[in-house]
């Protein structure tokens, strides 16, 4: 019988979102499980929202200027929430990622101050977060100009190559896009990433404990996920293991140096475990959660 998260855990785990938490967490978590509204997850979101339309201080990129990696966690949000293009949020975001990118080396730099790209960045970790966001300019193709997410597109094709195994977030990247592509790019996507998966994610329990490693339920997110079939038994072990690795405080332990991030990755790095377990129906059904 598979492990679910207790309604105490849930509890728990409410509690620290809410004590030490930040307010765009908060507000997930009040539209993942309480019938919170998407505009309040878009207020707290727009926090993190600079004058040209990019994001900065969300998680992953600079924490002062607007970047990449922090915008593709925006879209990340603004997607799971189901933003529509219609949302200023969303219009100034592609706006800014239309307005980045490199035409000279047909690239997005993850981080303004990431200066000079070498060959490594613009082949086996240029789909980090490239592809990714190449996905995202499908979700909102009328905000695009077809000739550019054509370009982009072939582009992302051709990189496609230089995926490997220890590409964990390019591979996920990749995964990420495939699910906006057509036929055959799909398919053709999913192929390639098929032939690397099982080298990619880590299964072994043991590393699980100890090391940051490539989560199985990452590149299977849902139970209706493309690659669902091949890694279903490794995700729902992975899930059942974040299960016991809850802390009593509530969250769930990070298990690299975040450094200053520390506090905002534990309040993503939870709300994240929450929603992946949520999908693949991992929480027991108890009494409501105290407001």
């Amino acid at each position: 019988m598979t492990l679910k998260m207790s309604n105490d855990g849930l509890k728990r785990s409410k509690d620290f979102i809410m004590n030490e938490g930040r307010k765009l967490e908060q507000e997930i978590y009040r539209f993942e499980f309480e019938g919170g509204t998407k505009e309040a997850v878009i207020s707290a979101l727009e926090e993190y929202q600079n004058s040209d339309g990019g994001f900065s201080g969300y998680g992953e990129g600079d924490w002062d200027e607007s970047n990449a990696m922090d915008t593709n966690m925006a879209f990340q949000t603004l997607v799971h929430i189901g933003a529509t293009g219609d949302e200023p949020v969303v219009q100034k975001a592609v706006k800014y990622i239309l307005s980045t990118y490199d035409f000279e080396l047909d690239y997005w730099h993850q981080n303004p101050t990431n200066q000079p790209v070498g060959e490594t960045m613009l082949n086996e970790l240029w789909a980090n977060p490239g592809a990714e966001l190449i996905g995202y300019l499908y979700d909102y193709q009328k905000l695009v100009d077809n000739e550019f997410l054509n370009h982009v597109t072939e582009v992302a094709i051709k990189k496609l190559q230089y995926l490997t195994k220890a590409g964990w977030f390019p591979t996920l990247c990749f995964l990420r896009l495939s699910e906006r592509l057509d036929e055959p790019r799909r398919e053709q996507v999913l192929i390639y990433i098929k032939s690397i998966i099982l080298d990619v994610v880590e299964t072994n329990p043991e590393v699980w404990e100890k090391f940051y490693y490539p989560k199985p339920y990452w590149y299977a997110p849902t139970p209706g996920s493309p690659l669902y079939p091949m890694l279903h038994e490794d995700a729902i072990a992975c899930l059942e293991h974040e299960i016991n690795q809850q802390t009593e405080q509530g969250n769930f332990p990070l298990n690299w140096d975040a450094g200053e991030g520390e506090a905002a990755w534990k309040s993503i790095w939870t709300m994240d475990i929450l929603i992946a377990l949520n999908k693949y129906d991992m929480i027991e059904v108890g009494e409501e959660v105290s407001q």
